[in-house]
């Protein structure tokens, strides 16, 4: 049973708005590239200190921003 609100597989006829313009999408663009070296810098100092799995882990922040930002231009939210 459905309650109207938009569950599972339920088609609600709703329109994503873009809610930035081209200076915040140039931005958020511009950020996921920086975030993006800046996971790569960090994996090339890791691997050249020959870090641990632990350490390692930390990659996921730059790279899940990077991705974050990315995606976010371009939906245009």
């Amino acid at each position: 049973m459905s309650d109207g609100i938009g569950g599972a597989g339920e088609i609600t006829g709703e329109v994503c708005v873009a809610n930035i313009g081209a200076r915040g999408e140039r931005r958020r663009r511009r950020n996921g590239i920086v975030w993006f070296a800046l996971g790569l810098a960090g994996g090339g100092a890791l691997a050249v200190l020959h870090a641990g799995p632990a350490l390692q882990l930390t990659l996921f922040a730059p790279f899940a921003l990077a991705a974050l930002s990315w995606f976010e231009a371009r939906e245009h939210t």
